[in-house]
């Protein structure tokens, strides 16, 4: 399904004024800066039903969380009770020197079957919530590639931006990005490379250049950050 690839966006570079707010600044921001569990972690603590909801559920939801960080994003495990629809949450750090990365939450679905019209409005449902701040990206992150077509047409549609992902075996398989989070992030766009093994991965790109992300910053110097802002 090539929904997913060679998306292109053709537009001047505004990538820093993604908002006049730093999104250090804010309370709400400073949690994904706190220590979270890892996939390994959690895999290695003993469970007593390995096959529950639960237990693939937050699964997920942690390997999600490790395959986006090496796009650039910095996260914070949310899932769980009270989560308000949040799996994930944070910033996107697309540049090194980049003053206002827009901020992000996602939502974990992992799903056998197509995701339905249902995923991706309360995706949007969450994502007026959060956006009366700031400016939010929300993601529907799946392990199951196949939408359906209202899916689709709802994601398009949306005038909030949106992306849809597909990780699977601790890998980002495709991501989409509708208009609004194109208008979001000018000059940017998604293919496909292929490495010397002759794998397929995602890459985003920069007027047709390939962008290589910034190593997330480490928890000190980000609480220096937001202790000096």
């Amino acid at each position: 399904m090539h929904l997913f690839l060679n998306i292109k966006v053709a537009a001047p570079r505004l990538v820093h004024n993604f908002a006049t707010t730093s999104f250090y600044r804010t309370s709400r921001c400073q949690p994904i800066f706190q220590k979270t569990e890892t996939l390994v972690d959690y895999l290695a603590k003993p469970h007593k039903n390995p096959t529950s909801t639960v237990f693939k559920g937050t699964s997920f939801e942690l390997e999600a969380k490790e395959v986006l960080e090496k796009y650039g994003m910095r996260l914070h495990h949310s899932g769980g009770r009270g989560d308000k629809g949040v799996d994930l949450r944070g910033i996107w750090q697309l540049e090194a020197d980049q003053n206002s990365p827009p901020y992000i939450i996602a939502q974990c679905k992992n799903v056998n079957k197509k995701c339905q019209p249902e995923h991706i409005r309360s995706l949007i449902g969450t994502v007026v919530a959060e956006s009366r701040t700031e400016p939010t990206i929300g993601i529907f992150v799946t392990s199951n590639k196949n939408f359906t077509k209202e899916v689709v047409a709802d994601f398009k549609s949306c005038h909030l931006p949106l992306m849809l992902v597909k990780i699977a075996d601790c890998q980002l398989k495709s991501l989409a990005l509708n208009p609004a989070a194109e208008k979001l992030l000018p000059g940017y766009a998604v293919t496909t490379r292929f490495t010397t093994q002759g794998v397929p991965e995602v890459v985003f790109t920069f007027d047709g250049r390939i962008v290589e992300l910034p190593t997330p910053i480490s928890k000190e110097t980000a609480n220096r950050t937001v202790t000096e802002g």
